[in-house]
């Protein structure tokens, strides 16, 4: 069973249990599964299907963007931070490679739970719509800088690696 000082941690340091009770947070974690992540583990690799999200315990993970060119880091994730997000709320393929840095662990939480904590359901969709509302302004806005021309006496930079 949680403590409670866990759940006062994982209560303000997790985006995705803003606004949730400490019994919501309980309710949605025994939900969930431990799961662990060596360095240089994939934990979901772009193109396959998934139903689980993950929230960053412990451990340093990094979002891979792969094309048939290269691979590209996108993003560094920290303790606190939610990945998988999008296949709670559609089934298509992942849109992205999430792979361990640093040992990590990680809850795992799966689409079907939602059914079992139908009072919890409502909260965690709303905040997982402000968490890909602020990717959605973050890649806006890194977008507009990689895009603004640049004079032609100005060397190119490649946009740095930002972290959620």
């Amino acid at each position: 069973m949680l403590n409670d000082s866990l759940v006062k941690k994982l209560s303000q340091s997790v985006k995705l249990f803003a606004g949730l009770s400490h019994e919501d947070i309980r309710e949605f974690i025994a939900n969930c599964r431990k799961l662990e992540a060596g360095p240089g583990e994939i934990v979901i690799r772009q193109g396959l299907e998934g139903s689980e999200m993950y929230i960053i315990v412990a451990g340093l993970l990094e979002v891979v963007r792969e094309t048939t060119l290269d691979m590209q880091v996108l993003a560094a994730l920290e303790p606190g931070e939610v990945f998988g997000e999008l296949a709670i709320l559609d089934q298509q393929p992942r849109s992205a490679t999430v792979r361990a840095v640093s040992p990590c662990i990680l809850l795992a939480f799966d689409r079907s739970a939602l059914i079992r904590i139908p009072l919890v359901a409502p909260k965690l969709y709303r905040n997982v719509a402000l968490i890909l509302s602020q990717r959605l302004r973050e890649t806006n806005a890194l977008l507009s800088i990689t895009l603004t021309p640049k004079p032609e006496n100005e060397a190119s930079a490649r946009p740095v690696m930002r972290k959620r």
